[in-house]
């Protein structure tokens, strides 16, 4: 494959990530904590206008990452066999970096308690 290729994947999958984690921090420490604040109804105001555009973003660019990094770990990558994935320090880091993802996302949804909380008591849910 063409080294641009190559470079535009990287470039695409860590920029999707530092929206993607940078969207968390800012929602977890900034709006949550910001909205219950705030009286129930304008926080239900505001998270309303603001699930519309940050709900598509956050799922673009989580998707993106993970959809990059499996291009760019196999198909761009030197990941073409198991002995590739399990006898490399890069391929036991592409296996534990897909490790995180399915815990912080498939995992977490399990344990999202304190944002159930926090959106049932503005009233969202």
């Amino acid at each position: 494959m063409s080294l641009a290729l190559t470079l535009l994947v990287q470039w695409l999958h860590i920029v999707s990530g530092v929206i993607w984690f940078g969207g968390y921090i800012l929602i977890d420490f900034a709006l949550w904590p910001a909205l219950l604040r705030r009286p129930a109804a304008e926080a239900r105001i505001t998270f309303a206008a603001l699930e519309n555009n940050i709900g598509p973003l956050m799922a673009a660019s989580g998707s993106l990452v993970v959809l990059l990094g499996i291009v760019r770990g196999t198909v761009l990558g030197p990941i073409k066999s198991l002995d590739a994935l399990l006898g490399t320090a890069y391929g036991l880091t592409w296996l534990t970096a897909l490790k995180a993802v399915h815990e912080g996302f498939f995992c977490g949804v399990k344990r999202r308690g304190g944002v159930v909380v926090a959106a049932r008591l503005i009233g969202m849910g």
